[in-house]
């Protein structure tokens, strides 16, 4: 039977990273799909998100890979959109690591996975990944 862990809305939490990778491993998943909002949020948000990415999240791709787990993440409506390219630079550095916004990930047993990160628009000050759909939207 493959196994995977969904999870959402970490913001940067490393304990919870480590956490849903514990999990994983001890009920041996085969790969974690992080469904957005990855990063740290707050004041200095555009630093601290490129920080995130390309130390600890880095570090933490490398170790899910060591433990056989495969991850799928994308950005959610708090993740920058400016700050992609630098969460691409690390999937590129790092095997078993997969944007879901790319293209359809193939899985065991006929399964497959893609995300979409656009939104309807909320009432959240961040509007990167937010569709604004509806005539009359400025």
């Amino acid at each position: 039977m493959y196994r995977f862990i969904y999870v959402t809305d970490l913001h940067g939490w490393c304990e919870g990273y480590e956490a849903v990778l514990a999990f994983a491993v001890q009920h041996q998943a085969v790969a974690i799909v992080n469904g957005g909002d990855m990063l740290p949020k707050g004041s200095g948000i555009l630093k601290e998100q490129k920080r995130f990415i390309r130390s600890w999240l880095s570090g933490y791709l490398g170790r899910c890979r060591q433990a056989g787990i495969a991850l799928y993440g994308m950005f959610g409506n708090d993740d920058l959109a400016s700050r992609l390219p630098y969460w691409r630079e690390v999937l590129a550095e790092c095997s078993g690591a997969f944007d879901l916004t790319e293209r359809w990930h193939e899985l065991p047993e006929g399964l497959s996975v893609r995300g979409l990160n656009y939104v309807p628009d909320a009432p959240f000050g961040l509007k990167d990944w937010m569709v604004l759909d509806s005539p009359g939207w400025a």
